[in-house]
């Protein structure tokens, strides 16, 4: 405890220099204290906000995941629908094989809200799934899907993939009579390897 009064001594010999001396150092060790005391405080505030900022990073990097989780373009299950309805009324069996498969993709979708993370593996089921579900709705359409290397149990968001792979062919062009999709995951030493390429014509007077 550094609140103590001052030693009083009236005397001007060593020990009145002594207690001289000593009232100082107290002070200045109260002093030092306080300052340390306020440093502290100010250190505290500072870690409650830095933790504050990375917690509304991680909110903001989770609410940037789930849009781009949410973006299975509804127009797609739409026309999908359409070419089943019309399909049944030819080919029973296909309509049928198209039902199921749609009813794959969307279970799928619809189950991610109970899982942050799905096997690399069945991720790539899915986009198979649905470049099957969009060749039959887009003539003329073809894609391969290629995997490289070891790609079993490793863990990636779900639904991250298959948006860049609904992009890419929402944009694909018809090239020399073909329109086509290629798809190449790899695994890697410390993640994954994505490559999405697609036949593309730029629009007139935009060479990009």
């Amino acid at each position: 405890n550094f609140e103590l009064e001052d030693i009083q001594v009236a005397s001007r010999d060593e020990v009145g220099e002594l207690a001289v001396a000593f009232n100082r150092m107290k002070d200045d060790i109260r002093r030092l204290i306080e300052e340390l005391n306020q440093k502290s405080q100010v250190e505290a505030r500072l870690h409650q906000q830095e933790l504050k900022n990375i917690r509304m990073d991680e909110l903001l990097k989770e609410s940037q995941l789930l849009a781009l989780q949410s973006q299975i373009n509804p127009h797609f299950l739409f026309n999908v629908l359409n070419n089943i309805g019309i399909l049944s009324e030819e080919d029973v069996g296909s309509a049928r094989g198209m039902l199921l498969q749609l009813k794959h993709l969307l279970e799928y979708q619809f189950s991610r809200g109970e899982r942050s993370s799905v096997d690399m593996a069945g991720e790539m089921e899915v986009i198979d799934t649905y470049l099957r579900l969009q060749s039959s709705r887009i003539e003329p359409f073809a894609y391969d899907i290629g995997v490289e290397g070891n790609i079993g149990g490793r863990q990636i968001p779900s639904l991250v993939l298959i948006t860049f792979v609904e992009n890419a062919v929402k944009h694909s062009s018809v090239v020399d009579g073909r329109r086509t999709l290629s798809v190449r995951v790899g695994g890697e030493k410390r993640g994954i390897r994505f490559r999405c390429e697609n036949s593309y014509v730029p629009p007139a007077g935009n060479p990009s």
